[in-house]
């Protein structure tokens, strides 16, 4: 298991799930699960957000798409940046990792012949860091990095998804995993 409290931070995080901190307690960002797709320190980082699903389908949104294959598909909160575009990304294995295609046409989509293990997500925005900026937000303990886990292929990719993984770490992760969303509700 990685210590992904620790004060050590690989160079890439690229590839990785930053999974919200407790800290980030109200927001876009509460609970939230991040697929890391570009970073470095000296460019800064750019995600998607796979567990926010909006309630509008891409078949509600997108005219284009209303007799489309893919209009039942629901649309995600991908980040704060450019929301009003509509992107395809697609989580698949290969080589035994998993990745994200992102910026997929209808075309590609049924080209590619998506297999079950891969998961389809229309998103409306994207995560995104200037440099320096995601480290000191994991320095703060904003966020949580850990390797990519294979439930992100068979969970539903909604809030139950923070719990999920978080409770695939060690004991301290699942305790906060079991915190309740608004304990000064208590």
């Amino acid at each position: 298991m990685v210590d992904s409290t620790s004060s050590t931070i690989p160079q890439s995080l690229a590839g990785r799930l930053l999974i919200a901190t407790p800290q980030l307690h109200s927001g876009l960002f509460f609970r939230t699960v991040i697929y890391l797709q570009e970073h470095s320190p000296e460019l800064g980082a750019l995600g998607l957000i796979i567990n926010q699903p909006s309630n509008q389908s891409v078949g509600e949104i997108l005219y284009d798409h209303k007799e489309s294959h893919l209009s039942e598909l629901p649309i995600h909160i991908g980040g704060p940046v450019e929301m009003d575009h509509i992107v395809f990304h697609a989580l698949q294995r290969s080589d035994g990792s998993i990745r994200l295609e992102s910026e997929l046409t209808e075309s590609q989509i049924e080209a590619a012949g998506l297999t079950p293990e891969s998961r389809l997500i229309a998103a409306a925005g994207y995560a995104s860091w200037e440099p320096l900026q995601l480290e000191d937000e994991i320095q703060q303990e904003s966020w949580f990095h850990f390797p990519i886990s294979q439930t992100i292929l068979t969970a539903p990719l909604n809030q139950t998804l923070w719990k999920k993984l978080l409770m695939e770490q060690s004991a301290l992760h699942q305790m906060i995993a079991q915190h309740p969303s608004h304990p000064e509700w208590n």
